[in-house]
């Protein structure tokens, strides 16, 4: 719901004048009072305000304000009313000290009694900022494991911006922002960055302080902590505290179900070890978004388009089972195809991967070779195929179709089994059936009753 809100006058409250306000504005302006404006309320305060958590002691409006002002530095003040007609006094007053903190504090007006009654108040590290609505409440957690200068934030085309919205006597938390755009955001930024290990001082550069603050930004968009673990746990490298880490920040992620912290130990001490397919993630993201990509092979570079590029997903998933470079039918030369197949081979098994299966055979056309390597749960796949076609005046050529794959065998073999389960299932049982009709009409029903029933 929008809810519409406009600057009213408080009763017996002095604020001031309106110069540079349209007098029939809809429009919220924040206000900031001068040392004399603070004057006229406190010798005017003296409506009651009770706070419900405090026996409902009644003070003065100005006692009020006046209890909050610290060096000279009056609270800053908005009153609204939203399309309810509801009345609201915001104070957002600081507390003292370098960069901190902020406190705000929101009053609702009993329609009855006129009082203006206390129902929440929040802090947030950081300067005093003007009032917006509705109201930012999210306050970062800062010198985790990170100095303040240190601390970091992504680089997203929408952020999340937690909020409260006012309805009647309580606040409802909501978010602005695009919740989609963000995680996507966070998910590359894990894979294109590697999480340190801490240092002598047991700080990093930021990075576990960032990843703290976007899970609990993404929790407050309604994503569940289950998920955010398993983004946590394929997207991030293997460190040193990486169990721990996750233990510690959800001690302090807001509005957690604290029955999720022995469950998510057992799946870290499962999970952890089997990270390899975060390498299939990672290079998904950096090639996704290519219009072009090129090698340089000792026998010449060699250029690929986006079209060259095919990304293999789980059934109903975000997840990569493996990617495909190549092409189809080519008549680049031989050489630098083979040169691009065999260097690409060789860098993995530089980096450890040991030879699974090689296998060459004869198709109608020419000879297709394939080989396989493997490290842990990762692979590397090259194909080579190529067909000898006829051309004008008795002449011939040879086309080339080739590839590179790479991929997690776990992964891989999820699809197989899922695509063939989704879309073999159905078939074969209206095969089945068709059979049935085939050989004998008078039996079918009763046989495909039969069927159904088991």
């Amino acid at each position: 719901m929008k809810v519409l809100f406009f600057l009213f006058m408080v009763v017996l409250l002095c604020c001031k004048s309106n110069e540079g306000v349209e007098a029939n504005s809809d429009k919220i302006n924040s206000d900031q009072f001068s040392s004399q404006d603070l004057k006229k309320i406190i010798h005017n305060g003296q409506r009651k305000y009770k706070d419900e958590l405090d026996g409902k002691v009644a003070f003065s409006l100005g006692d009020f304000i006046n209890d909050r002002t610290i060096s000279d530095q009056p609270p800053i003040f908005k009153a609204i009313k939203n399309e309810l007609g509801d009345n609201y006094l915001i104070f957002r007053h600081f507390t003292g000290g370098a960069h901190c903190c902020s406190v705000t504090e929101i009053l609702f007006e009993d329609k009855d009694s006129g009082d203006y009654i206390f129902i929440l108040e929040y802090s947030k590290d950081g300067d005093l900022m003007d009032i917006t609505y509705p109201l930012d409440y999210f306050s970062y957690n800062n010198y985790f494991y990170s100095s303040y200068a240190a601390s970091l934030t992504l680089n997203c085309s929408s952020d999340i911006n937690p909020v409260y919205s006012l309805f009647r006597k309580s606040v409802t938390k909501e978010y602005e922002g695009d919740k989609e755009v963000y995680m996507n955001c966070f998910k590359k930024y894990l894979l294109e960055n590697n999480i340190p290990e801490l240092n002598s001082e047991m700080q990093d550069n930021g990075e576990r302080e960032l990843i703290l603050n976007s899970i609990n930004l993404l929790h407050l968009t309604s994503v569940s902590l289950d998920e955010l673990l398993d983004i946590y746990i394929s997207h991030t490298n293997n460190f040193r505290d990486k169990e721990r880490l996750w233990l510690e920040m959800l001690d302090l992620i807001e509005d957690k179900d604290k029955s999720l912290i022995e469950r998510h130990k057992k799946i870290l001490n499962s999970k952890i070890a089997t990270n390899e397919s975060r390498e299939i993630d990672k290079l998904y993201y950096q090639y996704k978004d290519l219009d072009s990509e090129s090698f340089v092979t000792s026998a010449g570079e060699i250029y690929f388009d986006n079209s060259n590029f095919q990304f293999i997903f789980l059934p109903e998933s975000d997840k990569v089972a493996y990617i495909r470079i190549g092409k189809t039918q080519s008549t680049e030369r031989s050489e630098i195809i083979e040169s691009f197949l065999d260097e690409s081979v060789d860098v993995k098994i530089n980096n450890g991967y040991k030879l699974h299966e090689s296998k060459e055979e004869k198709t109608k056309y020419g000879t297709y070779k394939r080989t396989e390597y493997r490290k842990g749960d990762l692979y590397i796949n090259t194909y080579l195929e190529h067909e000898r076609v006829q051309g004008t005046y008795n002449s011939t050529s040879f086309l080339y179709t080739y590839y590179v794959e790479l991929g997690s065998l776990n992964r891989r073999q999820k699809f197989i089994d899922s695509q063939y389960s989704l879309k073999l299932g159905i078939d074969i049982y209206n095969y089945i059936i068709i059979l049935i009709i085939n050989y004998d009409q008078k039996n079918v029903l009763i046989c495909r009753t039969s069927f159904e029933f088991y």
